[in-house]
């Protein structure tokens, strides 16, 4: 994952608490973004949660901004994570594989995407790009991503006149 392509600014390769990045570790399960995109493959990490099956660790990356608890985005594991929240669990195993600090001021969630307010040729300002590439982000998500600071313009206003 290169961190430039979000503009997230890679910090440490430890943690706040000192821990290896890669190692295993129990993270809060409410600070996990994660969605679930295939009905038969959640059904079948629900399965296997309540036969108490131990299922592998997911993969995610911490998003971090002073004053504000880590939150963490899944490259893999996306269906295990939604199926322990339903469960009731508060935590979930993970391998960390890096942390960034975020400057959301940079940052509009418009039209329910995610962009990117300065352009990378700073020539032609105004010329947004998207980070994200859905057309149904979760509210879990929006959430989260405005009480870090980043700005919420309403549909019903332009970010891009």
């Amino acid at each position: 994952m290169k961190a430039t392509k979000v503009r997230w600014t890679e910090t440490c390769h430890e943690d706040r608490e000192g821990r290896k990045v890669g190692e295993a570790k129990s993270i809060p399960l409410e600070n996990v973004l994660a969605v679930a995109w295939n009905p038969g493959r959640l059904e079948q990490c629900r399965r296997q949660l309540a036969e108490r099956t131990t299922p592998p660790r997911i993969v995610v990356v911490g998003l971090r901004r002073e004053g504000h608890p880590t939150l963490y985005a899944v490259g893999d594991g996306m269906h295990r994570t939604v199926a322990a929240k339903e469960l009731g669990k508060k935590t979930i195993r993970a391998n960390v594989e890096g942390f960034y600090d975020c400057d959301p001021a940079r940052f509009i969630l418009c039209r329910n995407t995610l962009w990117d307010t300065q352009p990378e040729n700073p020539a032609s300002p105004g010329s947004y790009r998207s980070v994200t590439h859905t057309h149904r982000m979760p509210q879990e998500t929006l959430d989260a991503l405005t009480d870090i600071g980043v700005r919420l313009i309403p549909d019903d206003q332009s970010a891009f006149s």
